[in-house]
C-alpha cells in the first residue's frame, strides 16, 4: 500500500527512473519545488518502511513523464530496481511505462516512449475512478469520463488506432467503454463496489475511495 506524503521535496533524493506519466497522474494534490536544476512538480510517497520516493515533472522535461527520486542511499543498481518494480506495481502501472532505469543506458535530450505502451483495462479501471473522484459528488457522466482520458492520459499511437470489433471508435474508447460497461466482471470497478452506474452517470463509493487511497491517489 502506497501512502501520499504532503512534505517538503527531499533534497537528498537522486533520480533513478523514468516513467511515461505525469506527476500529476499519481495524485489530485501536487506540490511545487525548485533545485539547481529547474522548478518542478512533484509528489511524495511512501511504502511502509521499504521505500520514500518522490514523482517528478520538471519545467524542462517532457511533461507527460515523471522522474522516479530515491534516496541517495539506494546505490546497488540490483536494489534500486527491485524498489523500482514495487514501485510501479503499487502505483498499477504496467511495464511499458517504464522509460529509463538506473543501469540502462540512456542519451541525454533522447527518450522514446515504448512501442507497446498504451492504456490496457488493469489501467484504465483506476483511471477511470481516479477521473470521476475528482467531479463535483464524486459522479460523472459516461460522457465526461470520456472527455477527460485525453486530458488525464497521454494517448499513444497503439491507443489512437481504430478498434477492430469497433470501426467508429478508436482503441481506447473500447477500453473504456469496457471498463464502464463490464458490470459482470469479476474484476469490474461495479462488481468490486468501487463504483456504481444509474443510466450514464457513474459515482465512486467509499470502496473505490479506498482503493484510490492505496495506491496513493489521496482523496478525502
Amino acid at each position: 500500500m502506497i501512502q501520499f506524503q504532503n512534505i517538503a521535496s527531499r533534497p537528498d533524493f537522486r533520480p533513478q527512473a523514468i516513467i511515461w506519466r505525469p506527476a500529476s497522474y499519481f495524485s489530485p494534490i501536487v506540490k511545487q519545488g525548485v533545485d539547481e536544476l529547474d522548478e518542478f512538480n512533484y509528489v511524495s510517497f511512501c511504502i511502509g518502511n521499504f521505500v520514500s520516493f518522490e514523482m517528478r515533472t520538471y519545467a524542462g522535461h517532457p511533461q507527460e513523464t515523471s522522474t522516479v527520486y530515491l534516496s541517495f542511499a539506494d546505490n546497488e543498481v540490483d536494489e534500486i530496481k527491485d524498489k523500482i518494480d514495487v514501485i510501479m506495481r503499487e502505483l498499477c502501472l504496467p511495464n511499458t511505462a517504464l522509460a529509463w532505469i538506473r543501469g540502462r543506458e540512456f542519451k541525454y535530450g533522447v527518450l522514446k516512449r515504448p512501442a507497446k505502451d498504451r492504456l490496457l483495462e488493469e489501467e484504465a479501471r483506476s483511471l477511470v475512478l481516479k477521473i470521476v473522484a475528482k467531479e463535483p459528488a464524486r459522479r460523472a457522466t459516461t460522457t465526461r469520463i470520456k472527455s477527460r482520458i485525453p486530458v488525464e492520459f497521454n494517448l499513444s499511437p497503439l491507443d489512437l488506432e481504430q478498434s477492430v470489433s469497433r470501426p467508429a471508435e478508436r482503441k481506447w474508447h473500447q477500453i473504456v467503454g469496457n471498463v464502464i460497461s463490464h458490470r459482470a466482471s469479476a474484476n469490474s470497478i461495479i462488481s468490486r463496489g468501487f463504483a456504481s452506474r444509474d443510466g450514464e452517470l457513474l459515482t465512486v463509493m467509499p470502496a473505490g475511495l479506498a482503493y484510490l487511497n492505496s495506491i496513493g491517489f489521496s482523496v478525502a
